[in-house]
């Protein structure tokens, strides 16, 4: 997306999935299991977004 407008991205770091944010002390390839909360959240966007 962004070369088709002559910019080469070099480095990127997601800091969102949707609309949750994801943990800044996890380093790449690690991850965290959702708490019930945010579980709960995902299952609501899931069935919203059909």
């Amino acid at each position: 997306m962004f070369l088709s407008v002559g910019v080469k991205v070099t480095s990127l770091k997601r800091t969102h999935f949707g609309p949750w944010s994801l943990d800044d002390h996890l380093k790449e390839s690690d991850y965290r299991l959702l708490n019930s909360q945010e579980l709960k959240s995902v299952r609501n966007y899931l069935q919203q977004s059909g």
